[in-house]
């Protein structure tokens, strides 16, 4: 005997009350199994375990082996190395061209991150680093 599914109000009750942690793998699940084509993630293990964190990055490589394109905004930069096909920086108000993670390592990251060309002694004048802000919002429907 099955238990009837729950109502979308109670789901929606339910994802209310959950724990930041817990809404973060709720609302990440919820769009990995929806199998889209394309998939935005910001910030996709913030405030998780470290076995939820490595449940979602494998979720996400299972979707990109799918064929879904990911793009993800993350600080975590072991995150993005463990997990991205490309990276490209933020700083400074502009975009790097994207590389291949294989064909980029930690240092020259770094350096693009503080706004600097490589081999640059100091930055541009108004160069920033990547700041991402964490009060992200995601609008999804349910």
């Amino acid at each position: 005997m099955r238990s009837p599914s729950p109502s979308r109000s109670t789901t929606r009750a339910a994802a209310s009350s959950l724990s930041g942690g817990n809404l973060q793998k709720f609302i990440v699940g919820r769009e990995i199994l929806q199998q889209p084509d394309i998939l935005i993630a910001a910030q996709p293990t913030w405030g998780v375990d470290v076995g939820a964190a490595l449940a979602i990055r494998q979720a996400l490589l299972d979707l990109r082996t799918a064929g879904a394109a990911i793009l993800v905004v993350s600080e975590e930069l072991d995150e993005l190395l463990e997990i991205a096909d490309r990276i490209a920086v933020i700083a400074n108000g502009r975009l790097t061209p994207p590389k291949r993670t294989k064909d980029t390592n930690r240092d020259e990251i770094g350096v693009a991150m503080a706004g600097m060309a490589i081999g640059q002694r100091s930055p541009t004048a108004g160069a920033a680093p990547l700041v991402l802000n964490r009060e992200v919002s995601l609008a999804v429907d349910a």
